[in-house]
């Protein structure tokens, strides 16, 4: 790779549509002759921010959104739905593509070093949760995303300082309380910050000289302050433009119910929390809601409608269930077998219609694509 140096840009801190704005006009107005490019930016505000390839619809709660005045951003990096605030920062990387590497998993395993490498002199040891995850001790405390953007390849990340939780849960959009309930849970238990592991934030100063000459070992380049071009400039206010427009759409699609169906969230690589409805012999809809990690059903919960059974016997299904993979074939074993031992054949619930909910999940909730383990070693770029 080369060794020409990279430009550092502090934007400091940055309101809501301006810190997504940066990175996608410094993308969208990339030249030839532009250097590679990383962002530091802390918001100044909070707010939500969309992946490409999500409906906003259908991850946020919308009209909660809508009437505490909460702008919403889709943003043109992949990854999920994310509430973001002042005690986040996030870092961007605007390169050329020849200068990443080819492999979107060495891709970020290369980003996701400069991130971890820069917490080691706090005393913390980062590594990465495949596929692009920054994990402390099994928790996430940092997610990334990536797409080709304009003439540049694009890797964003953030080093959650603190996080508010409820007000995670307030914008996603849940079918029903079990849903909300399950997700709150996962979220405490698997989603960590950096006050949690110190017992205090790090100042944003000191995590940023970490961080800048942390880029610089791993990208074994000089990173040297800069500043955007009159034209990047100009390309970013567009940017904040179109982010501020898209509120109208938010707000559309805010007073219009969703359909009922399958919702998967991810809490971090590997853990899901997802429900599914399930129509019973008498017509009524229940939910299943499963939380699972590696591919096994870690917690199994119904909800809705009293069915013909008592709920400490379903609640024995739901442990039952505990540890089996998402498999429909291994399910519908596993269910056949317990409605034959508690003798409930006769039940609106079926354990096909179990199997097939599960099958639904596992379908919305996708392995993820990359072999665990740790950050890529030094040099290998």
């Amino acid at each position: 790779m080369t060794r020409e140096a990279v430009r550092w840009i502090d934007a400091g801190h940055a309101g809501a549509f301006r810190s997504q704005a940066i990175y996608h006009g410094l993308a969208h107005a990339r030249a030839s002759d532009t250097p590679d490019t990383i962002v530091w930016v802390q918001p100044s505000e909070p707010y939500v921010c969309v992946g490409y390839h999500q409906q906003p619809e259908a991850e946020v709660n919308l009209a909660w959104c809508r009437r505490i005045g909460l702008p919403v951003i889709q943003r043109e990096t992949g990854g999920g739905m994310v509430y973001i605030d002042s005690n986040q920062v996030f870092a961007q990387w605007v390169f050329a593509p020849e200068r990443l590497p080819r492999r979107v998993d060495q891709r970020f395993g290369l980003f996701v070093r400069a991130l971890a490498e820069a917490l080691a002199p706090l005393g913390l040891e980062a590594t990465l949760g495949p596929p692009n995850d920054l994990h402390i001790g099994g928790r996430k405390v940092s997610g990334t995303g990536a797409a080709a953007i304009g003439r540049a390849e694009v890797v964003t990340g953030n080093y959650l300082l603190d996080f508010d939780y409820e007000a995670m849960q307030q914008v996603l959009a849940a079918p029903h309380p079990a849903f909300a309930k399950a997700f709150a849970e996962a979220l405490a238990r698997w989603l960590t910050t950096l006050r949690r592991e110190l017992g205090h934030p790090p100042a944003p100063e000191v995590l940023k000289r970490h961080y800048r000459e942390a880029c610089s070992r791993v990208l074994q380049r000089p990173v040297v302050a800069g500043t955007w071009t009159p034209e990047e400039e100009v390309a970013i206010a567009q940017m904040e433009a179109r982010f501020a427009g898209q509120q109208a759409r938010w707000q559309e699609l805010a007073q219009k119910p969703q359909p009922a169906g399958v919702r998967a969230v991810k809490v971090q690589a590997g853990v899901w929390v997802a429900t599914a409805p399930i129509e019973g012999a008498d017509g009524e809809v229940r939910w299943l809601t499963l939380r699972t990690r590696d591919r096994r059903i870690d917690q199994a919960v119904w909800s809705g409608p009293p069915a013909d059974m008592p709920p400490a016997r379903l609640e024995a299904l739901g442990r039952m269930l505990h540890l089996v993979e998402m498999d429909e074939a291994e399910v519908l074993e596993v269910a056949e077998a317990w409605w034959q031992l508690h003798d409930v054949s006769r039940s609106v619930l079926r354990p096909e219609l179990l199997a097939d909910a599960i099958a639904r999940i596992r379908k919305a909730a996708p392995r993820a694509p990359f072999a665990a383990g740790r950050y890529l070693p030094k040099g290998e770029n």
